[in-house]
């Protein structure tokens, strides 16, 4: 399960407070997510289906999800040259549902 925890006391708070301070310092608080509990997005699973269990909300309706995300690396050939760089990527968002980045929000 995740929490929350002060990013200057180490202070931690149940996830389910919905807090954004700490209540020693006044610091931001940070989530910590469980590891054991992240795993790999499947290909076509989406986000909300993914994230669900981290959400502060008891039910969701996954009927709301678009479908956003996945997409994916396509390896730049001239900008990367251009630059001198062997490896760089860009993110496709245009294959999301509505052709665009907006769609992750």
């Amino acid at each position: 399960m995740p929490s929350l925890v002060c990013s200057l006391c180490g202070a931690t708070y149940p996830y389910g407070e919905h807090r954004q301070r700490c209540s020693r310092d006044g610091e931001p608080l940070e989530v910590m997510l469980d590891p054991a509990a992240e795993r790999r997005e499947m290909p076509g699973e989406g986000l909300l289906r993914r994230w669900q269990r981290f959400l502060p909300f008891e039910r969701i309706s996954l009927d709301i999800d678009l479908g956003a995300g996945n997409t994916p690396l396509v390896k730049s050939r001239r900008v990367a040259q251009q630059l001198s760089m062997t490896n760089l990527y860009f993110k496709n968002e245009g294959v999301n549902p509505t052709g665009s980045f907006k769609d992750r929000g």
